[in-house]
């Protein structure tokens, strides 16, 4: 997992997640791209707390996953797979 996470106080909470997964013995690697983000004012009609310190880094991870979804960009694919060189 690649986690990219952004917090501006008072502002907005951004996360950016790629996650890699390769089988053995296989010339594939799959990538899943998850995009999640709220406006600061919106974080208590989620259910979400909105004082900082809730927010830094190691006490945040369970609340992100309750972040809302958000679309990705055209051009960056949610699911994909890559073929790989095994030599």
């Amino acid at each position: 997992l690649m986690r990219f996470f952004l917090r501006v106080d008072n502002v907005i909470i951004r996360c950016r997640e790629t996650r890699l997964f390769h089988k053995f013995g296989t010339d594939k690697v799959y990538r899943d791209v998850c995009w999640r983000e709220a406006k600061w004012e919106d974080l208590s009609d989620l259910g979400l707390p909105t004082d900082a310190r809730s927010w830094m880094e190691k006490k945040a991870n369970p609340l992100i996953s309750r972040l809302p979804l958000v679309d990705v960009p055209d051009g960056i694919d949610v699911h994909s797979e890559m073929k790989v060189s095994l030599k």
